[in-house]
């Protein structure tokens, strides 16, 4: 796939992390919040985010360092804005959550690309 739609692709994701960050915290958001599920929504949520963030960006360059910075930035800015949307609150376990998710994501992404690689070297 092309880089620029890699890009697209992730620019849209974090637009839609923030559009799910948007929704109030009454009914479904604060059921799922009130029995500690939302952790596992956060993880894999940003899970996506850190995979996505590889396959945009090579690895081997510099802008990987200042998109993962931006993207370390949006896990802090989505606990933040939070606190603003009615009914929700800020949960430091939450961003704990998205950092895990994170790194996740990066780690399995890098694996799955070096291996990629490695294959069709072959």
């Amino acid at each position: 796939m092309n880089s620029v739609y890699k890009n697209i692709v992730l620019f849209l994701y974090i637009i839609l992390i923030f559009s799910i960050s948007s929704i109030p915290g009454h009914g479904f958001i604060g059921k799922i919040h009130q029995f500690g599920i939302d952790k596992i929504f956060h993880f894999f949520e940003y899970l996506i985010l850190g995979y996505l963030l590889v396959l945009a960006v090579n690895k081997k360059s510099n802008i990987f360092k200042i998109f993962y910075i931006l993207v370390l930035s949006i896990a802090y800015l989505d606990e933040y804005f939070v606190q603003h949307i009615s009914g929700r609150t800020v949960d430091h376990l939450d961003f704990l959550f998205n950092l895990i998710g994170l790194y996740t994501g990066i780690f399995i992404s890098i694996l799955a690309t070096n291996y990629y690689d490695k294959k069709n070297k072959n």
